[in-house]
């Protein structure tokens, strides 16, 4: 400190100094690797070298702020140590970079208090043909993931008509991807109901037509589907009385399968 009294160095000159120290370090990097390339190539005198490719690294090396590259590499120690510790860290914080889409059964991981309010855009009743002002909300939020969450209202809202949902359910990931292609895209199938709500609303039956038809959809679009049957099988405790809303017990197992599907 008495040294940069003395000579009347701030740290923020200091901090420069290290910041083109660094620079030039990796610049004589890059000319040792170009000049190494071309040693085992062992180039004659006479040939053409073409080194505009290595002017390029170095014109791009010039212009990184080291900031930058400091905040990208917390970023991603960041998410390593989620990743490894993912089993020991509440939905909270695994959800944090992802927003979840949905209907009335998506509000449950508010309610149950499994996601904060900042990671949900549900509504009640939603339906495909009328997502577009969720969907908007979601992308403003530049979420590195977007879990979708629609269907069950779908089957009664187009009478069993599956054309008519996957080609609205479809717009909705083209306009993501349009928007912010570097979103990570991840389709809920629609959850299975038991057989009390089966009988009063028979368009539940084509439940699995409507899966089938999301599953071709991913593959199609090259996005992940997420097959939550297993997390349900038959079993009706984990019902509301409706046979279609379900209770506590189903929520983190949901939030884990998610998880699981996309690695957080």
């Amino acid at each position: 400190m008495k040294f940069f009294c003395k000579y009347n160095i701030t740290r923020k000159t200091v901090r420069s100094l290290i910041n083109k120290i660094i620079k030039t370090l990796s610049i004589i990097a890059i000319f040792n690797i170009i000049f190494f390339k071309i040693t085992i190539l062992n180039v004659k005198s006479n040939d053409f070298i073409d080194v505009s490719y290595g002017l390029e690294i170095l014109e791009n090396i010039e212009k990184t702020d080291i900031s930058d590259i400091q905040n990208e590499i917390r970023e991603k120690e960041r998410k390593k140590f989620l990743f490894e510790n993912r089993k020991n860290i509440p939905y909270r914080q695994r959800f944090q970079d992802s927003i979840v889409i949905g209907d009335s059964i998506a509000e449950g991981l508010l309610s149950y208090n499994i996601l904060s309010q900042e990671n949900i855009i549900a509504k009640k009743g939603l339906v495909a043909s009328k997502a577009n002002e969720l969907v908007e909300k979601a992308i403003e939020k530049n979420p590195e993931n977007i879990f979708m969450l629609i269907g069950m209202n779908d089957l009664q809202y187009y009478k069993g008509d599956c054309e008519k949902f996957i080609n609205n359910y479809s717009n909705l990931v083209d306009k993501i991807k349009t928007k912010n292609p570097n979103i990570n895209v991840y389709i809920n199938s629609i959850l299975p109901v038991n057989i009390k709500a089966i009988e009063k609303n028979p368009y539940l039956n084509m439940l699995s037509e409507f899966n089938e038809s999301l599953k071709i959809m991913c593959q199609q679009k090259e996005i992940i589907y997420i097959d939550n049957n297993s997390i349900i099988n038959s079993n009706d405790d984990i019902y509301q009385n409706d046979g279609i809303h379900l209770k506590y017990s189903f929520y983190p197992l949901w939030a884990e399968n998610m998880a699981l599907y996309s690695d957080i």
